[in-house]
């Protein structure tokens, strides 16, 4: 949607990433908060269309949901960084075509209206930087292709909230889970490196976890000092 050729996209004629260079803008903190919406309407979809979702309980889908939005924001970043080669050059992409640096200020980290510079760095940049570390440069090192992808972002979802759920629920996220790598395994089966492949696959897996509480309190950082207006959606879910 944020690509110069929608309907490129929608018809299948681009590549897994839609975005070109010449898409991207500089980061600001404006477009992040008109486009979150976009995301959190993704995870919603994606949400409740979980087979078995329906049955859940309604605090057992608040928690999927809210794991759902945090995982996939994140990963979604890294997988359009990693596939657009940005990685190398010291830039994150994020899902609505704008780039940031993280070596430096030179790109994303301007005054605006609502935040200054030097405020955007202080609460911005070392979240950045270990999210690039820690999630964005592991993903580019073991290039992954759009169903290796897909079954990540699955299995992320299952196994980061799954200490958070009821036992009912459990038993619906172990099912998911045992699904998902059976599926795994039956796509590497005539790959001679599907072995490999696979376990690279579920060991990413670990970045994730201790991201996911560095954004929640980067978050709540944000809000407590009301320097950036938090998106009601995400405030709910940070206060649940």
């Amino acid at each position: 949607m944020f690509s110069s050729s929608p309907l490129s996209a929608l018809s299948g004629c681009c590549d897994v990433v839609p975005f070109t260079i010449e898409d991207l803008s500089p980061f600001t903190v404006k477009s992040h908060n008109v486009h979150m919406r976009f995301d959190h309407l993704l995870s919603f979809e994606y949400s409740k269309n979980l087979p078995g979702f329906d049955t859940l309980s309604p605090e057992d889908k608040v928690t999927v949901f809210r794991y759902t939005i945090m995982g996939f924001c994140a990963l979604d970043i890294a997988f359009l960084t990693s596939q657009m080669k940005m990685t190398e050059r010291g830039m994150i992409v994020f899902t609505n075509a704008t780039y940031c640096s993280i070596t430096d200020m030179s790109a994303g980290w301007d005054n605006e209206d609502e935040i200054t510079s030097e405020e955007k760095e202080k609460l911005m940049f070392p979240m950045n930087r270990k999210f690039f570390y820690g999630l964005i440069k592991p993903m580019s090192e073991i290039e992954l292709n759009q169903t290796e992808y897909a079954a990540l972002k699955a299995l992320t979802l299952w196994r980061t909230c799954y200490f958070e759920l009821t036992p009912a629920a459990k038993l619906l996220a172990k099912e998911h889970e045992y699904s998902i790598i059976r599926g795994l395994h039956d796509y590497y089966k005539d790959r001679p490196e599907g072995p490999e492949r696979m376990g690279a696959v579920i060991l990413f897996i670990g970045n994730i976890f201790e991201l996911y509480q560095m954004i929640v309190e980067s978050y709540k950082k944000i809000e407590l000092f009301n320097l950036i207006k938090i998106d009601m959606f995400l405030r709910e879910l940070l206060q649940y």
